[in-house]
Order: structure tokens, then sequence, then C-alpha cells
């Protein structure tokens, strides 16, 4: 186990392939290039790569993660901010979760999407990870990559759900 405490000032670590994070940040910006991350973050942006195993809490703060899920439960919860998830293309992952004030938008080429009131549920492949997700106040953006490893275009499937499309 490696602790780190920093005040006021960037961390840069080379983490081993193979090996994960465990985060306990109070504030600041987060970014990673890890399989596996765990933990909170109070206060600050987070960005992710090439992640294949999520437990993630953030109080505040906008979340971008490029993430290829593996078997099992994974599960990211935001307070405020906005969250995008760019899935590999060949990602196996059903989602299922709530945003209670803001936008959830959907955009892949294949998969099924549901959504009821703040509930959403979604698969993408077989649905062989299991993800919850979880925002309180902020977008919730779902995409796909495509094999050029940029993002599917909207034009394919794109769902909008607002809180202004409640009856």
């Amino acid at each position: 186990n490696w602790t780190v405490t920093l005040r006021n000032d960037d961390l840069n670590l080379e983490i081993p392939e193979g090996f994960g994070v465990m985060l306990e940040v109070k504030s600041g910006e987060v970014s990673a290039h890890v399989p596996v991350i765990r933990g909170s973050v109070m206060s600050g942006d987070v960005s992710l790569e090439d992640v294949e195993s999520l437990n993630l809490v953030v109080m505040s703060g906008d979340v971008d993660a490029n993430v290829k899920l593996q078997k099992g439960k994974h599960k990211l919860h935001v307070s405020s901010g906005d969250v995008t998830l760019n899935f590999q293309e060949d990602s196996s992952v059903s989602y299922q979760g709530s945003v209670y004030s803001g936008d959830v938008y959907i955009s892949y080429a294949e998969g099924d999407f549901n959504s009821e009131n703040t509930s959403f549920e979604g698969k993408i492949g077989e649905g062989e990870a299991q993800l919850s997700l979880e925002v309180q106040s902020g977008d919730l953006n779902i995409e796909i990559e495509d094999e050029d490893s940029s993002i599917a275009s909207t034009s394919k499937t794109s769902t909008k759900k607002s809180k202004s499309d409640k009856t």
C-alpha cells in the first residue's frame, strides 16, 4: 500500500501494468490511465482512460472516462457534475441508474435503452459487466467508440431524456 498526501500541488504517478488506484481526494483534478480505480473525489474533475473496473463516488466535478468494463459489478455516483462515459466498441455491459436533475444522452449503433421518470437502463453487447450509475445534478452522456477510436456518430442512435419530457 502506498499513501501519498499532497497539499496544493500536482502528483504524477506511474503505476505498474495490472495495478489500480484507490483514491481519496478532497480537492483537485484527477487524471488516471489505469485498469482499476476505486475511491472518492470530494471536489475536482476526473479524467480516466482504459478503465476495466470502476467504483467511484464524486461529490462535485465532471467525469470523463474511457472504459471497457470487465465482468462483475461497477459503480459510478456523481452528486454534482456532468458525466461522459465512452465505451470501447466491443464492450459488454448492462447499465442502470438515475439522473435526478439533468439530461441523459445515449449515442451508439446497437443496444437497448429504456427510461422512465428519472431512471434508465440499457445494454451494450451481451451485458456481461453490470454498471450502476447515479447523477444527482448534471448530464449523463453514454457513447461507444467506433473502430477508428472516434466516438460513434449521434446520427446512428440518439436518445435524450430530460425533465421536460416527463408528463
